[in-house]
């Protein structure tokens, strides 16, 4: 094949003709001043200013600059170098344009010139002033609005709106130009408030705590977005609203889905007490005769019958503490849902490492009593990890799920076995699950999508409040969890828990002994303080013996002994008439400080919010009612060993 001869073409040199075709051609308008007349002016600057080319050359540049730029026009053209600036023009029409105007000095035809190239800018003017007049409307908005509004740039401040400031405590914009956003954050949640506004995703919303300047914390929602120009620069904007009240309301709503909760299952946890509380009313009935017969067999001295109502006696005596223990635990069940009311303000989150199986099963025998009468209960347990969540929230969430699957199964159909299967696992990416299906009636496909919605219910009217499932999912969001539905109309529901495992070590509560009885050897002086005679008897009968023993059933009392005497170990009620277990602490801790260390709680269920927030914030040792006289032993060695120390 024949090889393409390559050749070579030498520039052209563009001669004159060529220069002024080409600068004829240009977009922008040219024009060439001697003296300030006009020697040349290209295509552009004749269609800017009208008229032909003959009019325009000879005359005086001045004439197309507005009177009132004329004497800066003026000013810059006797500059001997280049200027740029803007200027206001006038067209041969006499119409009014705006420009940009560049120019510098050469030679031209031999002669001293001002070339000059002018940009038609009155678009781009217009455009700017509706920019400014956008950006000033949307400042005032800005500034008038309500909810918190801070603009950042590298991280600094360089807006806040009012709302912002007040809301901060800062009374002038200028004290927090420039300082860095995060300080305005508190330390654990700087991080995902970062993240937030470096992704700048508008959808994307955040709950965090702000730091005001008075130190107080308030807890906001945060949406972050990234605009392109605010100021001169790109930025990002902060948006945040306080979320308390909307907290309060949630946590009132959460307290009132509880309260409908226990309703519905009230009278299945009295049949529940009831069932013991009565043979332990029998049997307290039964053993006064039996005793006033041995009383009469020994006057007789008949040991056989004797022996045989001895042997009765504590046969109904061993009955009697079952059943009393039943009750038990059966009202230490319910405080743990009375104690998840207490908190339902949300303002306190006693989260810890939670065993599920042990959840479940609390929360299964408070509806234990209304599931037999409906369905056959299954458990199927496999070992799970620990997970870290409120115990009360939990059970509230597996009681809810249990009460759905309850009102789902038809009574009335006795064709198709009624099922309840309470299942645990671990999940592939090791969290924990609880799945609760049931054989009711199933949800139709078409409201599958809603069940989570607020108010929204399948059930009959008056049966149920609409609030269940969404504070389930609420529940389980707020612990980094998941609530599924999977539901076949006809067949049944299954919803499925899921929640991340603890950091904890998972422990076996299997192979947990039960504790032991601790003996105390040193004889230490109690004061005992409680409003309930029958009680005050029997501690100052069992410690008696043992200890030295100072009963009284008044707080006000009990001060003034405390006020004058040395006690080891002060067993004090909490809610008592007139003056109360927190009164006595308050006194000692501001008249003798350092005793009121000694006092342990006495609680049957603080059922006052106030009376909540007091044990959960104090360090002391607490009693729940009822305790055995082993509990009991153990706190007064504790308090043995501390009187040790001391001593």
């Amino acid at each position: 094949m024949e090889r393409e001869r390559e050749e070579k073409v030498a520039p052209r040199e563009l001669d004159e003709a060529t220069l002024r075709n080409l600068v004829d051609a240009a977009f922008d308008a040219l024009v060439i001043t001697h003296a300030g007349k006009i020697v040349f002016a290209n295509r552009s600057f004749v269609e800017m200013y009208g008229g032909s080319r003959d009019e325009i050359i000879g005359g005086n540049v001045i004439d197309f600059v507005a009177p009132e730029s004329r004497d800066f026009v003026i000013a810059q053209m006797q500059r001997p170098s280049e200027s740029r600036y803007e200027a206001v023009g006038v067209r041969r029409d006499g119409t009014r344009i705006d420009v940009e105007i560049c120019a510098h000095s050469a030679t031209y035809e031999g002669r001293p010139v001002r070339i000059t190239a002018i940009r038609y800018i009155t678009d781009r003017k217009l455009a700017e002033q509706a920019l400014r007049r956008s950006e000033s409307r949307l400042r005032g908005l800005i500034e008038r609005i309500g909810d918190i509004i801070i603009v950042l740039r590298h991280g600094a401040v360089v807006f806040a709106n009012p709302a912002a400031l007040t809301y901060l405590g800062y009374a002038d914009l200028a004290t927090i130009i420039g300082t860095n956003a995060l300080d305005f954050v508190h330390p654990g949640d700087r991080s995902s408030v970062l993240a937030l506004w470096s992704e700048g995703r508008a959808e994307a919303l955040l709950t965090a705590r702000l730091v005001r300047r008075d130190g107080s914390i308030s807890v906001v929602e945060i949406a972050a977005t990234e605009v392109h120009e605010f100021d001169g620069g790109p930025a990002n904007v902060l948006l945040a609203r306080d979320i308390s009240e909307r907290q309060r309301i949630e946590a009132r709503l959460v307290e009132v889905d509880l309260l409908s909760s226990m309703g519905m299952l009230a009278a299945g946890i009295a049949h529940e007490i009831n069932n013991p509380l009565a043979y332990v009313t029998l049997n307290l009935n039964t053993m006064a005769r039996k005793i006033a017969a041995l009383r009469a067999a020994n006057d007789e001295h008949d040991r056989e019958l004797s022996a045989t109502l001895y042997r009765d006696v504590e046969e109904l005596l061993a009955e009697t503490t079952s059943g009393a223990e039943r009750v038990r635990q059966i009202v230490r069940d319910v405080r743990v849902f009375a104690r998840g009311r207490t908190d339902a303000r949300g303002d306190t989150d006693a989260r810890s490492a939670i065993d599920l199986p042990q959840v479940l099963d609390a929360t299964i025998q408070l509806a234990l009593n209304s599931i037999r009468h409906r369905a056959r209960l299954v458990r199927q347990y496999e070992r799970v990890p620990l997970v870290e969540a409120d115990q009360a929230r939990l059970g509230q969430l597996f009681l809810n799920v249990l009460i759905n699957a309850l009102q789902a199964i038809d009574e009335s159909d006795d064709n198709r076995p009624a099922e309840i299967r309470v299942r645990t696992g671990t999940a592939a990416n090791g969290a924990a699950f609880v799945e609760i299906s049931d054989t009711g009636c199933g949800i139709p496909d078409d409201l599958l999508g809603r069940i989570f919605e607020p108010f929204f219910t399948t059930k009959p009217p008056g049966i149920g409040t609409g609030l269940g499932l969404p504070i389930c999912r609420s529940i389980a969001t707020s612990l980094g969890g998941t609530v599924d539905i999977e539901s076949t109309l006809g067949q049944g529901t299954t919803c499925r828990v899921t929640l991340p495992a603890s950091s904890a070590a998972p422990a076996d509560v299997t192979d947990r002994a039960p504790p032991q009885p601790a003996s105390t050897a040193v004889r230490l002086r109690v004061l005992v303080v409680d409003d309930e005679p029958a009680l005050l008897r029997s501690l100052g009968e069992e410690l008696g013996e043992a200890h030295d023993v100072t009963c009284t059933s008044s707080g006000a009392e009990a001060i003034a002994l405390l006020l004058g005497e040395s006690f080891d170990v002060v067993l004090c009620d909490v809610m008592m008439p007139l003056t109360s277990g927190i009164d006595v602490f308050r006194a000692l801790q501001r008249d003798r400080p350092g005793l009121e260390q000694r006092i342990v709680f006495m609680t049957g269920g603080a059922f006052t919010p106030a009376a909540g927030e007091f044990l959960a914030s104090v360090p002391n040792r607490k009693l729940e009612k009822p305790f055995t006289f082993d509990d009991l032993e153990r706190v007064l060695a504790d308090a043995a060993r501390g009187s040790s120390h001391q001593g």
